[in-house]
């Protein structure tokens, strides 16, 4: 049978789709603090309502709004961003809002990071992504040294301009934050929103490494306790788009399933 769950903040529901084409739904309080727990208890009741045993299930669907509630509640994980010399500021010059353009009272949105955490690498590519000017990975492994003593962060954007045209100034900076720190969750633009538009790139980074760790310690541990109860059909993930993607794509890319829930 396949298996559908969909952990919300307040209730989990889970609904089954049995080979005759019945289905069979079951719903429960979410928990929290971990709402892994919720689901895989649901699905234990799901199971035994139906007399099946875990081994019986051919695929498991999950959507969650674990990602939104995390970007919401402002309660992603503390993060920093590096960026080319000279462009510190477009999370916070953004774009102007045709719509409210004589709104006397509108207020722009309100950065994730405050300024103090955005970091200027010296590096340029051209629009065409040829190097204009080298990354100094000496000079980058000592600012990685102080943006670590100053904010010991568990996640770093990286947002290089024109990265989407080459990015090997973005991989070089993640692989000396590998080197050195490899506990610390990286995004890079390149990887998560390889397009030209400055703002929407940066934000989209931002927020992909902001909300990186919760995602990613939620399907782990739903994972586990998954696979402890005897679970081995494969898992995936909804995506905003409505698609589904494989959970480890999810744990790298969590901004693409901000509206999975």
């Amino acid at each position: 049978m396949i298996i559908g769950i969909e952990v919300g903040g307040t209730f989990t529901d889970l609904v089954m789709a049995n080979v005759d084409g019945s289905l069979t739904v079951h719903k429960l309080p979410s928990t929290p603090s971990d709402p892994s727990v919720a689901a895989v208890e649901g699905l234990k009741a799901l199971l035994k309502t139906t007399n099946s045993e875990a081994r019986d299930v051919s695929e498991l669907l999950h959507g969650s709004t674990i990602a939104a509630n995390a970007l919401i509640q402002r309660r992603g994980a503390s993060t920093v961003l590096l960026t080319t010399r000279g462009f510190r500021d477009v999370l916070f010059i953004q774009r102007q809002d045709k719509s409210t353009v004589y709104d006397m009272f509108y207020n722009k949105p309100e950065p994730l990071l405050t300024r103090d955490r955005i970091y200027e690498v010296e590096e340029r590519l051209g629009a065409d992504g040829n190097v204009v000017e080298s990354l100094n990975e000496a000079v980058a492994s000592k600012l990685i040294d102080r943006v670590v003593h100053e904010h010991m962060p568990k996640a770093i954007a990286i947002c290089l301009l024109h990265a989407y045209a080459n990015p090997v100034h973005e991989q070089q900076l993640a692989a000396i934050i590998a080197s050195q720190y490899p506990d610390i969750r990286v995004s890079l633009s390149s990887e998560i929103a390889p397009q030209h538009r400055e703002y929407e790139r940066t934000s989209t980074t931002v927020i992909n490494a902001y909300i990186k760790p919760v995602v990613a310690r939620y399907i782990s541990n739903l994972e586990k306790r998954l696979a402890g109860m005897g679970l081995n059909a494969p898992i995936t993930v909804m995506q905003s788009s409505g698609g589904t993607v494989r959970t480890d794509f999810v744990k790298e890319r969590p901004v693409y399933a901000i509206e999975s829930g």
